[in-house]
């Protein structure tokens, strides 16, 4: 179990010391279109990552109750 552990705060910090593709391309879009505009990417980025995070949680639900 504390193999787990270990993996889990490896990840966890190479998740938050990285910027991931989603960071780099709002950043890009805000370098490139204006602020307003990568603002309004972020939005979209935010909206589709709670969409499949909704999506996810009602796949484990189902499985779970299976």
């Amino acid at each position: 179990m504390l193999d787990s552990y270990g993996a889990l705060w490896l990840f966890i910090v190479l998740m938050v010391s990285t910027p991931g593709p989603a960071n780099l391309l709002i950043m890009t879009a805000g370098a490139q279109q204006g602020f307003e505009r990568g603002v309004q990417a972020q939005i979209e980025e935010i909206g589709i990552f709670n969409l499949s995070a909704a999506e996810v949680r009602e796949l484990l639900v189902q499985m779970h109750r299976e």
